[in-house]
């Protein structure tokens, strides 16, 4: 095939995911350094296999709800086998108020919309939920399972299972991305859309060449996470250092309350099996 048959297009992409890997190969040998290092002076990790009690000390209702999950594909729309998970989520606020949706995004749970709920709950039917693969909803072993066109569709099993038709969507950083991509697909099901820390996806085609080569480097992180192992390494390791600095150190955040239910989600024991970073090795759809 001719060079010059070859769409530009694809030939931008095969180069952005060759430097994306790349990127991703330099901080995995940066982070392998770095845990070697820190094994001779390691501080062992701790199983906090009991729910921290301020989880439930907040005044919200706590349930679960079933949506459909997918074990196998023959492509990204045709699932092969079909069942179901539990979808964890708290809620506040009189039932029949306009309903108000938070979806988190990583490496959070509902808890980090404790003072939002708290709020809102006084005009709406406040309702935040733990994103499949978090805090206490189910866990599915296989990574098509968290595909983009999912995640989308649980939020709007989650606004049917509600009892509405609509709802105003609240989204935060990879719950952003899910937020927009829910208005754009079911434009009727949204009131009102609020997004936090994460622009539009069109945001990006649009950008100066400089500007998105900035915003590459930026986002190392998504590339070093594509990496395997070495990601839920670095975030277990010195009893989940990395979590705590991320929450109370300058300049990303001081929220020190939120340490301890942050380290007991990436640290509990289900059913003799360690949850790592937001994946299980198990599934716990019943």
């Amino acid at each position: 095939m001719a060079l010059a048959t070859i769409p530009l297009a694809f030939i931008g992409n095969l180069f952005a995911v060759i430097f994306a890997y790349i990127i991703g190969g330099i901080c995995g040998i940066g982070v392998m350094i770095q845990l070697a290092y820190e094994s001779c002076f390691a501080v062992p990790r701790r199983v906090r296999d009991v729910k921290p009690k301020i989880l439930d000390q907040l005044d919200f209702e706590h349930g679960f709800l079933r949506v459909p999950t997918y074990h196998g594909f023959k492509n990204e729309s045709e699932p092969l086998r079909d069942s179901e998970i539990r979808l964890h989520y708290v809620a506040a606020g009189e039932p029949g108020r306009p309903l108000m949706l938070f979806i988190h995004g990583f490496p959070d749970l509902w808890f980090g919309w404790r003072h939002q709920l708290q709020h809102f709950r006084s005009h709406f039917r406040v309702v935040a939920i733990d994103n499949r693969g978090y805090g206490e909803s189910d866990k599915p072993t296989d990574r098509r399972a968290y595909t983009l066109p999912l995640l989308v569709r649980d939020v709007r099993s989650v606004i049917q299972q509600m009892g509405y038709e609509k709802c105003i969507l609240v989204g935060h950083d990879w719950g952003g991305l899910i937020s927009w991509t829910f208005a754009a697909v079911f434009p009727e099901m949204v009131d009102l859309l609020i997004v936090m820390n994460c622009p539009h996806p069109l945001a990006f085609s649009r950008m100066p060449f400089g500007d998105l080569i900035r915003q590459f480097f930026k986002s190392w992180y998504i590339f070093f996470f594509q990496l395997p192992y070495l990601p839920e390494r670095m975030f277990l390791s010195n009893d989940l250092y990395r979590v705590e600095a991320m929450l109370t150190q300058p300049p990303l955040c001081r929220t020190p309350s939120a340490v301890t239910p942050k380290k007991w989600k990436y640290t509990s024991i289900i059913w003799g099996k360690t949850v790592l970073c937001g994946r299980s090795s198990i599934t716990t759809a019943t």
